[in-house]
């Protein structure tokens, strides 16, 4: 079940909507004056978007000189790079929203080293347990009332000849199908694919709102599956992978790819920029938006 580099391609940048890439001032915004940058980032949304946002949120990158800005409103996520020159690109595009209680069905590829038993099933569903708990001390340490994101999880076992290859973009929802599993029931579909002979990395496919992690492990780490190997995996899909189909992209800012999160909080919405005491992604009036 290898993928190609083409069809790696194909698949995430499916989601794209729109792109623009210009220039609005014949030169950018002073790093050194905060007030000069916010006021080029609403400059940009007005004339490119024609959207009012008075208090956006943004973060500066180091390892690409730019800002990167989002703003998360009508179930839609606009994602603007401003560039140290003046030029900046935007992107609009039509991501799951990260908040509330997001439905996953977990389809796992049961390879007979795997050994799949009540065991595997417990140790599997505590990761996911450990990744709702980043959400919920991400509230606590925030003061807020509630965790902004949880996931609900359903799990099935499907043999590796149940996965055609190459996935078609609806593929995995016509395996569920054929386990009559409603597509009301979930959100997104994530294939857990620990192909421990053949070891391959991860990709999300955001147009059709499903995942793929493979085995990941290097062979000094060994094939035992432990607590920790589990927590990677979890992470590898619930922050990482799905983290895309929220709309992120590496490059966003300069977090860890490793760290809880995956990127700055603030570029999710998880953050309450406009001080009205609630985070723009729950906010009826994000950003300060009328």
């Amino acid at each position: 079940m290898k993928r190609s580099f083409f069809q790696f391609i194909i698949y995430t940048l499916a989601f794209i909507t729109f792109v623009f890439v210009g220039c609005v001032n014949d030169s950018g915004p002073d790093p050194s004056n905060p007030d000069e940058i916010e006021e080029f980032i609403v400059e940009t949304y007005k004339s490119k978007l024609g959207l009012e946002v008075p208090f956006p949120t943004y973060t500066y990158t180091e390892q690409n000189s730019r800002y990167t800005s989002t703003v998360y409103l009508n179930n839609t996520l606009h994602r603007l790079y401003v560039f140290e020159n003046g030029s900046v690109s935007l992107e609009t595009s039509f991501p799951i929203m990260p908040m509330g209680e997001i439905k996953v069905l977990n389809i796992i590829v049961d390879y007979p080293q795997l050994e799949i038993d009540d065991s595997f099933n417990s140790q599997w569903n505590s990761a996911i347990h450990s990744i709702n708990q980043d959400h919920i001390e991400y509230s606590e340490e925030n003061n807020l009332d509630a965790p902004i994101v949880q996931f609900s999880a359903m799990n099935i076992y499907v043999a590796p000849s149940e996965i055609p290859d190459p996935i078609p973009f609806d593929g995995l929802k016509s395996i569920a199908d054929s386990y009559d599993i409603n597509r009301s029931s979930y959100d997104l579909i994530a294939l857990i694919d620990l192909d421990q002979e053949n070891p391959s990395g991860g990709f999300a496919v955001r147009k059709n709102d499903w995942v793929k992690i493979g085995w990941f492990y290097s062979p000094d780490d060994g094939l035992e599956l432990d607590p920790e190997k589990f927590r990677g995996i979890a992470y590898a899909v619930y922050h990482h992978e799905i983290g895309h189909l929220f709309g992120w992209d590496h490059e966003w800012s300069d977090a860890e790819v490793g760290q809880i999160l995956i990127t700055e909080p603030a570029l999710f919405g998880w953050t309450d920029s406009d001080n009205d005491g609630v985070i723009e992604i729950n906010d009826s009036d994000p950003y300060g938006i009328q």
